[in-house]
């Protein structure tokens, strides 16, 4: 281990220093990864509670938008793995796929996968 005697003058601040890293925020990230003309999957785990409320109406604009130009050939699935609205001991599984855009309670599980209660399909469209 070094001192901060040598690491000269201003070593010990140039290490303290983190340099600056610029990422997109997650809308736009999806924005730039949905693809068209695929079948593709988009997961989610226990961070829709992390994210603010302008961001999460966000991302989902972001996601109905391309679960418009899906198409049987090129579907859209959306897995989301959050806590449970009714129930916070678990969460709830949801599915919504498109070009449908039917929206599903998949299953109620444990939150560390203890248990998985399979739910029959309970669509809210």
């Amino acid at each position: 281990m070094q001192s901060a005697d040598s690491l000269g003058p201003g070593g010990l601040e140039q290490t303290a220093t983190r340099p600056a890293v610029a990422l997109p925020d997650t809308a736009e990230l999806l924005e730039s990864l949905l693809a068209d003309n695929q079948p593709t999957v988009i997961q989610q785990s226990i961070v829709w509670q992390y994210i603010p409320p302008e961001l999460r109406w966000r991302i989902t604009a972001v996601i109905e938008a391309a679960g418009r130009r899906a198409t049987p050939d090129a579907p859209l699935a959306w897995v989301r793995f959050e806590p449970d609205e009714w129930d916070r001991r678990r969460a709830a599984v949801w599915l919504r796929t498109w070009p449908t855009g039917s929206d599903c309670l998949v299953a109620h599980v444990d939150y560390h996968g203890r248990w998985i209660a399979p739910r029959q399909a309970i669509s809210t469209r």
